[in-house]
């Protein structure tokens, strides 16, 4: 698994604790679960160049995308957009049914 967080409000507080649980979580995972060499989750906290970032999305073959407070969030978009086999899907919490992008 691949967790990408790129840094935002970095300065935010409440931003700042939740990049420290999650650390955390990922820190517990990988301690439980993880090989050495090979981790369960691969935690990426830093920009990430688009290049790379549209080769993330062609390789998963799934994403969740969980915008706390932020509401609308145009990153699922971007995964369909650079999934043809995906091209008419997307799901979210709110909405069951599949809607057309």
């Amino acid at each position: 698994m691949v967790q990408l967080a790129t840094p935002s409000r970095e300065r935010v507080e409440s931003y700042v604790q939740m990049r420290g649980e999650i650390e955390m979580v990922v820190s517990r995972i990988n301690g439980e679960y993880a090989e050495v060499g090979r981790p369960v989750v691969h935690y990426i906290h830093r920009p990430v160049p688009r290049e790379d970032l549209i080769a993330f999305f062609v390789a998963a073959d799934a994403m969740l995308v969980t915008p706390l407070r932020d509401g609308m969030n145009l990153v699922a978009k971007e995964y369909v957009a650079c999934r043809s086999d995906l091209a008419e899907r997307l799901c979210s919490a709110n909405s069951p049914v599949p809607l057309r992008s």
